[in-house]
């Protein structure tokens, strides 16, 4: 039997069709729910981004405007630096406690070479 131009040895009334359509979305679906792994934060995330950063970006996916992409780039920049300020700052007061030679000012000092006797 030919339905349309496609040669079919076997018709499926319309109902067994959508069933067969429907137990292969179900297949589809219930192998990824099986395999689906769950995103965890690791150490080359970004440690930085806030919620505003997320609202900000979610405005801009919408909009796609100019003046919500700086709106996104300016809360990403602020994050950034709000962040590594608080990350220097702790590594600055603990490492206070290991003594001078981790302060990073003796790093910048002039050194001598060896040989020349000149700084």
């Amino acid at each position: 039997m030919v339905q349309g131009s496609i040669p079919c040895l076997v018709t499926f009334p319309t109902e067994g069709i959508e069933a067969l359509a429907d137990a292969i979305a179900t297949a589809f679906s219930d192998a990824w729910l099986a395999h689906l792994t769950e995103s965890k934060p690791t150490k080359r995330s970004k440690s930085w981004w806030t919620d505003e950063c997320s609202e900000t970006f979610g405005v801009y996916q919408l909009s796609r405007s100019l003046a919500d992409y700086n709106k996104f780039k300016k809360a990403c920049k602020d994050a950034k630096r709000d962040f590594f300020n608080e990350r220097i700052a702790e590594i600055a007061t603990s490492r206070k406690r290991l003594g001078a030679r981790w302060q990073p000012a003796r790093y910048l000092q002039t050194r001598t070479l060896l040989g020349l006797g000149t700084k």
